[in-house]
């Protein structure tokens, strides 16, 4: 049994709809990963043999700015309860991270790159991470995610990504259940608006240098082991 924390999500409901089955996807009412007790009875009561933890708090980017505290909550100690109880359980974890792990400057990231975020979003992700690696056997991906429709009126056009689509980061993730280590998940570096416009026409580009946003210049990521892992050329 695969248990998906923030199971009420996009990327969650695409892996409940991929297996057909075998998959829990509770919410963040259901289960709340800041609440370790409630985690554990959650595991006593069901058995599961994979956490696939993306439960998180991720937008709006500058939340986690504004209220740091409530980050380290969420991201750092939430993560941390999970990875405690795949511990205790001897249940293998796979942690959905971020691109934004990475310093966001000069691009091609590899897995054993330096990792430098730069705001308190990635610097929370990387929390999860360490936490997630003490786990025996457990995978982190960093991924380029964005929703299928893009939730923003404006993509930057100077920005550069391994951008991924929910359902193929949900396809990709499933595959690779079983890997251990660190694996960057993406596709081919562009930059955001070129790869959300052909499905999201609404979108308007813009610039960096337009707004106030925080985001790394070039988080593309180098996804050769994925590939290699996948046995593809190709997402």
């Amino acid at each position: 049994m695969i248990l998906v924390t923030g199971g009420r999500g996009e990327f969650a409901q695409h892996i409940k709809r991929i297996s057909r089955g075998g998959v829990l996807t509770p919410s963040s009412g259901e289960l709340d990963i800041r609440e370790y007790y409630a985690i554990r009875q959650y595991l006593l009561d069901n058995e599961v043999d994979y956490i696939v933890h993306a439960g998180a708090l991720t937008r709006p980017m500058v939340i986690h700015e504004r209220d740091p505290a409530l980050s380290i909550e969420t991201n750092i100690i939430g993560t941390g309860n999970v990875a405690r109880l795949c511990y205790e359980f001897d249940i293998k974890m796979i942690y959905i991270s971020t691109d934004y792990v990475y310093a966001g400057d000069t691009g091609d990231y590899k897995e054993t790159d330096p990792v430098k975020p730069f705001n308190n979003y990635g610097r929370s992700k990387l929390g999860g991470e360490c936490a997630t690696a003490m786990c025996p056997h457990s995978l982190i991906l960093r991924m380029g995610m964005t929703s299928d429709v893009f939730p923003h009126e404006y993509a930057f056009t100077d920005v550069y990504k391994s951008s991924i689509y929910s359902k193929d980061a949900a396809r990709i993730t499933l595959m690779l259940l079983d890997e251990q280590g660190i694996i960057n998940v993406g596709g081919p570096k562009t930059d955001i608006y070129s790869f959300v416009s052909p499905n999201n026409p609404h979108v308007q580009p813009t610039t960096l240098g337009k707004t106030n946003v925080r985001v790394g210049k070039d988080s593309s990521m180098d996804v050769t082991k994925m590939r290699k892992l996948l046995h593809v050329t190709d997402v």
